[in-house]
């Protein structure tokens, strides 16, 4: 665990673990809680695993150190310490709309399509990276902002031409299954490239050669128009694939001069962090 005061961190907002009312636990670390002392304070908190493959924080934290990235990103609130002072996780404000998986009676707009092609592009340009997680579970709906807002950045990775494409790919899926329900067909692509070849892939060929997506969500709009839309944004972005220049996430948390870090077991004993291909039923 890092101590705050070694960190670059040290001027964030914080709050004592002690200070945390758990309302809900959506996995065995990512807990909705309540302010002790401010009720009406809901924040969604991650806590710290040593096991990067099980997600990494601090990832997350570099990537969002700036306070407000893009209104479609979702910003850290606040730090949680330990008794020490050390940090143990980082809380967002809990968006009440909840994730895309959450209302499925919800009228799903254009603008919010659009929303969410123009804060990737603000990652794949302005930042280097890709969000490398992108799904409906990552994806929620701040209702009185009438805005889609991107959530977990543990799996972000540099911007390089293979995982835009990716991310194309991502993208595509997520709206064929906002679109239609349909989250088979995904299943079937990931065994069928990996019983040809070997390998894991999210190509979308079988899904843009449908003449038609079965619609069975509300829409403000033609479900054409929705795949009109991203089919051009997707080609335009392919042809301006090389202006990208990547940068790696850094993993590890920055340190001042003084800096030190002493890792520990598995807080809360997380179990593992969910894919695009895991449905989430939650916020995160």
């Amino acid at each position: 665990m890092a101590y705050l005061a070694d960190t670059v961190f040290a001027d964030w907002p914080r709050v004592q673990y002690a200070e945390l009312i758990t309302l809900d636990r959506f996995t065995p670390r990512v807990h909705l809680v309540q302010l002790a002392d401010n009720p009406e304070t809901r924040l969604v908190v991650k806590y710290v695993s040593s096991d990067t493959a099980k997600g990494n924080i601090w990832k997350e934290m570099n990537i969002l150190k700036t306070q407000q990235l893009h209104p479609s990103i979702l910003p850290i609130d606040r730090l949680i310490l330990d008794n020490n002072n050390c940090i143990v996780g980082m809380g967002t404000k809990f968006v009440p709309g909840g994730n895309l998986n959450r209302n499925k009676d919800r009228t799903f707009k254009l603008k919010w399509l659009k929303q969410l092609t123009e804060a990737l592009d603000f990652l794949h340009f302005d930042q280097g990276i890709v969000h490398g997680d992108l799904h409906m579970g990552n994806i929620l709906v701040d209702e009185a902002a009438d805005r889609l807002v991107l959530c977990d950045f543990s799996m972000a990775r540099e911007a390089t031409q293979r995982n835009l494409i990716e991310e194309f790919w991502s993208v595509t899926w997520t709206l064929y299954e906002l679109i239609t329900l349909d989250f088979t067909a995904e299943e079937e692509q990931v065994q069928n490239s990996q019983r040809e070849n070997g390998v894991y892939s999210l190509n979308t060929e079988s899904i843009e050669k449908l003449p038609r997506w079965t619609v069975r969500t509300k829409l403000d709009c033609d479900a054409e128009t929705f795949r009109s839309y991203l089919r051009e944004w997707i080609k335009v972005r392919r042809e301006t694939l090389q202006s990208v220049k990547a940068r790696k996430p850094e993993t590890m948390i920055n340190f001042s001069e003084r800096g030190r870090i002493q890792w520990e077991g598995p807080i809360h004993g997380c179990q593992g962090i969910q894919s695009r291909t895991i449905r989430m039923n939650h916020q995160y």
